[in-house]
C-alpha cells in the first residue's frame, strides 16, 4: 500500500509539473515548420534560411530545442554566447574604421555612434531562437514545407504566439484568426528582425554599410527599363534635367528606336556610384510584355563590389493591374502627361480615345505597383538603419 502511494504522488507531482518528456512531434504535412534529420540522430524542427552544398542555416525556437534535446540547446546556447561576444567586438572595430571614412555625414555619425554604445554596454541577450550554422556533411536529410505552411508559422512568431513549434499550421491559424491576423500580410523580413545577430562576412558587411548609408547619405536611383535608365529623384523627377541633361525630344528618340548605348544601364550606373563613392544604388524598371503592354515593376537596390561589379541584394517585383477611375482620371490631369501627348501628337502620331484611356489605366496601374514595390523595399532597407544587429540574408 505504501509503494502504491508513493506512485500515486509521484504521478500527481509529474502531472503538476509538466511533461515527463517533450511533447511528441506534429506530423510534417500538418506542421509549418522545415524537418531536418542529422547524422547524430537529432531530428530538428526549424526554419531553413539558407541551404547550400556546404552548409546549412537554421533557424529553431529556443524553447523547443531546450525540451526536445536540452543537452544540443545547452552546448548551441554556451556558442551563441561567444559568437555573440565576438561579434560585438568585432563590429566596434569596423564602425572604427567606417566613421573614418564617413567623417563627413553627421547623421551616419551619430547612429554609428548610439549602435557602439549599445554594443559596448549592452550585454547579448538571449531571444526567441538559436541561428545556427550546420555543417552540410552532418545532415543526413531535409524536407521543406510549401510556402503557405511555413507562412503561418512564421506569421505566428511574428505575432508572439508561444510554443508554435509544438502547434499545427490548423491550430495556428485559428490563434491567428482570433487576432484578426492575415499571414499573407506578413512579411519575410518581419519574421528575420526576429532572428539574433550572427558574424557578418566582409561580403555581407559591405551590403550592411550600403543599406545603412541609403538611409543617412545622398542617394543614386535610376528609373527605366532594360534596355536605358534614366537618374531620377526622390521624387522620381529626372535629375539634373530630364535624363541627365538630355531634352525630353532626345528621349522620346531613344524610345522610338534610337541608338543604343555603348555601355549597359548597369555598367553607367555602377561606374557613377563608384564615381560619387557611394556603395548602392537603386533601380526601378518597367517589364513589358507582348505588344508592349506593361506587366510588372521591379525595385533592386544594387550593391557596388568592384570596379564594374554591382549586384542586386534586395530585389521586389509586383504585377501591374489597371488604374480604377479615379486614379485615370487624376493622371489625364498631370501637367507631365499633357506635356508627353503633345510630344506624341507633335511627331504626328494620331492618339485614339479608346487606346488613350487603356494607356491611362496602364499608367495608373504602373504607379500603383510602384508605390507598392518601394513600400516593400522601404521595410526591408529600414531594418538596417534601425540597428547593426539585424540578421542579413541576401542571394
Amino acid at each position: 500500500m505504501r509503494c502504491q502511494c508513493l506512485f500515486a504522488v509521484w504521478v500527481l507531482a509529474a502531472g503538476l509539473s509538466g511533461p515527463l518528456i517533450a511533447p511528441a512531434a506534429v506530423p510534417f504535412e500538418q506542421s509549418g515548420c522545415d524537418r531536418i534529420w542529422l547524422t547524430s540522430n537529432e531530428v530538428l524542427e526549424a526554419v531553413v534560411l539558407r541551404r547550400t552544398r556546404g552548409e546549412l542555416w537554421l533557424a529553431v525556437e529556443q524553447s523547443w530545442l531546450t525540451r526536445r534535446y536540452p543537452e544540443l540547446a545547452g552546448r548551441w546556447d554556451d556558442a551563441a554566447k561567444v559568437e555573440a561576444d565576438q561579434r560585438a567586438r568585432e563590429v566596434v572595430g569596423r564602425i572604427e574604421e567606417w566613421s573614418r571614412r564617413r567623417s563627413d555625414w553627421p547623421e551616419l555619425l551619430a547612429f554609428l555612434r548610439a549602435e557602439r554604445k549599445r554594443l559596448e554596454e549592452t550585454p547579448p541577450a538571449g531571444g526567441t531562437f538559436f541561428l545556427r550554422k550546420i555543417p552540410g556533411r552532418t545532415v543526413r536529410r531535409v524536407r521543406l514545407q510549401p510556402a503557405a505552411r511555413r507562412r503561418v508559422c512564421l506569421a505566428a512568431w511574428v505575432a508572439g504566439v508561444t510554443g508554435v513549434t509544438d502547434q499545427t499550421v490548423a491550430q495556428l491559424r485559428e490563434i491567428l484568426g482570433d487576432r484578426q491576423i492575415d499571414p499573407e500580410a506578413i512579411g519575410f523580413d518581419e519574421f528575420l528582425a526576429l532572428l539574433p545577430p550572427k558574424v557578418d562576412s566582409p561580403a555581407e558587411w559591405r551590403v550592411r554599410q550600403a543599406l545603412v548609408e541609403w538611409q543617412f547619405g545622398p542617394k543614386l536611383m535610376y528609373q527605366g527599363t532594360s534596355a536605358f535608365w534614366i537618374e531620377v529623384d526622390e521624387q522620381g523627377q529626372p535629375a539634373g534635367g530630364l535624363a541627365a541633361g538630355r531634352g525630353l525630344e532626345s528621349l522620346a528618340a531613344e524610345l522610338l528606336g534610337g541608338a543604343g548605348r555603348a555601355k549597359s544601364p548597369l555598367e553607367t550606373a555602377t561606374a557613377e556610384a563608384r564615381k560619387r563613392k557611394l556603395a548602392g544604388f537603386l533601380g526601378k524598371e518597367l517589364q513589358t510584355g507582348a505588344g508592349g503592354v506593361p506587366r510588372q515593376v521591379s525595385v533592386k537596390f544594387y550593391v557596388v563590389f568592384g570596379e564594374r561589379d554591382a549586384r542586386p541584394v534586395i530585389s521586389i517585383s509586383r504585377p501591374i493591374k489597371p488604374g480604377d477611375a479615379a486614379a485615370v482620371k487624376q493622371l489625364e490631369q498631370d501637367p507631365q502627361i499633357a506635356k508627353a501627348l503633345s510630344l506624341v501628337r507633335s511627331l504626328g502620331l494620331d492618339i485614339d480615345a479608346g487606346r488613350l484611356q487603356m494607356a491611362l489605366g496602364a499608367s495608373a496601374g504602373v504607379q500603383q505597383a510602384l508605390r507598392d514595390a518601394d513600400a516593400a523595399f522601404v521595410r526591408q532597407q529600414q531594418l538596417y538603419a534601425r540597428s547593426l544587429d539585424a540578421p542579413l540574408w541576401w542571394p
